[in-house]
């Protein structure tokens, strides 16, 4: 059974009230929302997965480029959530990589749908198996 969008707002998350954005720009956050991250003494996961790169096998060029966006993607949090992704703060990794696993489909119908060849969705899925150290073939 499908899950019908007023229904997707609830679905397996703790309920918060909406509350207005602080200054700089902080997400709202909306019924369904998990908490906002509670930063602790924990060493950011950006830099774990940037320190995990050099065991990834390819090119020390590629390596570099996926340094350079998980950086740009650290900095987003920061500006986003005025703290670190750190283990230990209070969010389900889960539902996170599930949301974002979610995303990540929609992106790539979007490319199918737009007429992307396979060998541009190999490069993508590629790409993202090298950053999971995982092996794309």
């Amino acid at each position: 059974m499908a899950v019908q969008p007023d229904q997707a707002a609830t679905a397996g998350g703790q309920q918060h009230q909406e509350l207005p954005a602080p200054a700089g720009g902080a997400p709202r956050f909306r019924p369904g929302d998990q908490p906002p991250p509670v930063p602790n003494g924990n060493p950011s996961i950006h830099d774990l997965v940037i320190g995990d790169l050099a065991f990834v096998l390819a090119p020390d060029r590629e390596k570099a480029a996926a340094a350079a966006l998980v950086l740009a993607r650290k900095q987003l949090g920061l500006e986003r959530y005025q703290t670190l992704l750190q283990a230990g703060n209070h969010r389900s990794w889960r539902k996170d990589a599930t949301d974002e696993l979610a995303d990540f489909c929609a992106y790539v119908k979007q490319g199918i749908e737009e007429g992307a060849a396979g060998e541009e969705l190999e490069f993508v899925l590629c790409r993202v198996a090298a950053m999971e150290g995982g092996d794309p073939s």
